[in-house]
């Protein structure tokens, strides 16, 4: 009963209980979804507390202090990340985006260039592709 309750409660108000980092992570990508950062930073952070050591977590933790203006914080986060997986293709494509609104072309296209290297899919590869060759084209173009 106390179960069901539980799951009543849950579905009604739309509360959920996280307790893994995974469950953690899912939330803060629902509440980025809304647009509601501030939960989705809380969110992330205790994905990064219940698992440190985790690359994907820091990068997610990146994008969402990046979206509230803390630059600073946001690229520590996504350098951390590649400090623990000097291989992290999400990593590096996501620093790309942060130099090129920094309007720094040449270390953009370098980590898009990384981001393909170490990209796990080719439909990854693809995408990082498509997202330098749209770089290397509105560069262009404004040059």
């Amino acid at each position: 009963m106390k179960i069901l309750l539980t799951l009543l409660l849950c579905c009604t108000t739309g509360f959920l209980f996280a307790q893994t980092a995974e469950e953690h992570d899912q939330l803060s990508a629902i509440a980025r979804g809304k647009n509601d950062l501030k939960t989705a930073l809380k969110e992330s952070d205790a994905a990064v507390k219940l698992k440190p050591d985790s690359p994907e977590y820091h990068v997610h933790r990146g994008e969402i202090l990046f979206a509230m203006k803390r630059q600073k914080e946001a690229w520590e986060e996504i350098n951390l990340a590649l400090k623990l997986n000097p291989e992290c293709a999400q990593a590096y494509s996501i620093r790309a985006y942060f130099h090129s609104d920094a309007n720094e072309t040449k270390e953009a296209l370098e980590d898009f260039g990384k981001a393909i290297e170490f990209a796990e899919t080719d439909s990854l590869k693809f995408t990082y592709l498509a997202y330098r060759g749209g770089y290397r084209t509105l560069y262009r173009d404004f040059e």
